[in-house]
């Protein structure tokens, strides 16, 4: 009970039982509503890998290195007539014109925003999206590249495009190379893509064979062990034996960029087998894994 002045009448448990229950009406009454709680973050295998392409000082760092060091022996290479870096090439070509072959994503252009989107969005890669974004035309160039290429062109040195997009992409592609200040002398002759001629498969071997009928190549540039060498469709252990066996080439004849994102290195994990459940892709991953206990 309450007298005129407000207070609380009456036992003493029956006092403090009505004051509690005024607190408790009070404190629901004001509480403000607990914020909804965040969606737990996805993770993607991809995360880490695109992350260093976007952000890290190191791969900038690293393809700077790899430009400089392939300027300085590209300039050993004009002065040595017996120097190719094509094991297609065969007979005497000291006499043949010099080129460099150029692989583009990763190697010359980033294609990194693409592989941001699998990522953020948890997809696999799918051609029709990828050509999107080879339409889009919002590819920069890797640091470095473009000072090595034009060093190449005012050397006399034919450039040629050898990349893995689809023939589909073609003009889209070129147009990306002229946007971006590339050297282009011949149009679409610079640029060889694949499926373009029959035989022109994923294994690039034919078209540097075709290269080395008319010109002395005497450096390649690209992120995957296909740039540069065919057979490298097979497993772990044998892809180390064909960069053992070549071990003199790097870094002179052939400038390898890093790519942890996407290549064969990840298709052989997993016996280049792209058909199988996202989940058995990641069990043989893990399995790869050379941990210290």
């Amino acid at each position: 009970m309450t007298g005129s002045t407000g207070t609380i009448t009456g036992s003493p448990s029956r006092a403090c039982f009505a004051l509690a229950a005024l607190v408790a009406i009070s404190l629901l009454g004001c509480r403000t509503p607990a914020a909804p709680r965040a969606a737990p973050l996805r993770t993607h295998e991809g995360l880490n890998a695109t992350l260093w392409l976007q952000t890290a000082a190191e791969w900038r760092a690293a393809a700077f290195q790899a430009y400089r060091s392939a300027i300085v022996h590209l300039d050993l290479a004009l002065a040595d007539p017996t120097w190719s870096a094509a094991l297609e090439q065969q007979g005497d070509f000291s006499r043949l014109p010099p080129a460099v072959i150029l692989d583009m994503d990763e190697a010359i252009i980033r294609s990194d925003r693409f592989q941001a989107s699998l990522v953020a969005d948890q997809r696999p890669f799918r051609l029709e999206e990828w050509n999107a974004w080879v339409r889009s035309e919002a590819s920069v160039a890797v640091p470095g590249a473009l000072e090595y290429a034009r060093h190449a062109h005012a050397h006399g040195v034919h450039i040629y495009y050898v990349t893995n997009r689809n023939a589909e992409v073609e003009a889209e592609s070129l147009e990306i190379l002229r946007k971006l200040g590339f050297p282009l002398e011949s149009g679409f002759s610079d640029l060889l893509t694949m499926g373009e001629e029959p035989g022109w498969t994923s294994d690039k071997s034919s078209r540097r064979a075709a290269l080395c009928d008319t010109h002395r190549i005497i450096q390649i540039v690209g992120d995957n062990l296909n740039d540069f060498i065919s057979g490298a469709y097979t497993s772990v252990a044998g892809r180390r034996t064909l960069v053992d066996d070549h071990a003199e080439w790097w870094g002179t004849r052939w400038i390898v960029m890093p790519n942890p994102t996407y290549g064969g290195w990840e298709g052989a994990l997993y016996d280049y087998d792209r058909s199988l459940p996202r989940q058995e892709i990641l069990r043989r991953k893990y399995e790869q894994l050379d941990s210290w206990k």
